[in-house]
């Protein structure tokens, strides 16, 4: 099983109750809001580059992992 096959079987994870779900920002796609609706939130890692950082808006995660947290605040500071 890939991991792309494996991250369709929730009915694995609500056997597990998780709280939330952590894939590689690479991983992000727009079957995330189904995951998000199934109540598990989205915590995606690494997000270094402000394309990571746009696609993470992109998909409304809740919140995400970072090495550059100045490069984030920067551009998700109102001016």
């Amino acid at each position: 099983m890939t991991v792309t096959e494996s991250l369709y079987q929730t009915e694995r994870w609500d056997r597990l109750q998780l709280y939330s779900i952590h894939p590689h920002v690479a991983f992000l796609h727009a079957q995330m809001k189904n995951f998000q609706q199934k109540g598990y939130r989205i915590f995606p890692y690494v997000v270094e580059r402000k394309k990571e950082l746009a696609l993470c808006q992109k998909y409304q995660v809740d919140g995400f992992f970072t090495n550059s947290p100045r490069m984030a605040k920067k551009i998700l500071t109102p001016s």
